[in-house]
């Protein structure tokens, strides 16, 4: 059984769907190398579970290379993938899975986040292209740390520097 969970921050909704007793595996690093570690697991005898949290940062790559798992998986073996849009899975993972969405109300769980509530809310008080151009450059950079490997304490700093400065 494949599961997908769409939605933000859903370790213990996935944590939830794991069926009685079983070996529990967590994907340690979104490399390919560790996919392939984690499919060797799930060939051993028993009960198992891989939950892999946001993985569509495994890329096209580390994707592909959990297909074949996902295609043939042994009769005692679950996987459970979260990914906050179904748009961020490859349309072959997609097929493969059965699809649950999961809407939670936002809570701010990093600076980034907390910026992001800050200046949606001024906005919503005054739509101006000040806040507008603020907002999207928060996204902007949300998206470059989500996506790449940009130190995230020097990209936090760069964005208040820049928000501080330029917008406010």
């Amino acid at each position: 059984m494949t599961k997908l969970l769409l939605g933000q921050n859903l370790k213990n909704e996935a944590l939830a769907l794991v069926r009685g007793p079983r070996q529990i595996y967590f994907l340690a690093d979104y490399k390919i190398e560790e996919v392939r570690i984690l499919e060797k697991k799930l060939c051993l005898k028993g009960p198992k579970t891989a939950i892999i949290l946001d993985a569509h940062k495994l890329g096209i790559a580390g994707q592909n290379a959990l297909l074949k798992t996902l295609e043939e998986p042994r009769p005692e073996t679950e996987i459970i993938l979260t990914a906050p849009f179904i748009s961020s899975i490859l349309p072959t993972i997609v097929s493969r899975c059965e699809i649950t969405r999961i809407n939670k109300p936002f809570q701010p769980e990093s600076e980034i986040d907390e910026l992001m509530l800050k200046f949606r809310n001024k906005l919503l008080q005054d739509i101006s292209q000040k806040n507008l151009a603020a907002l999207k450059y928060i996204i902007q950079i949300k998206n470059l740390l989500e996506n790449t490997n940009v130190n995230q304490k020097l990209a936090l700093n760069n964005l208040n520097l820049k928000l501080y400065g330029r917008f406010n």
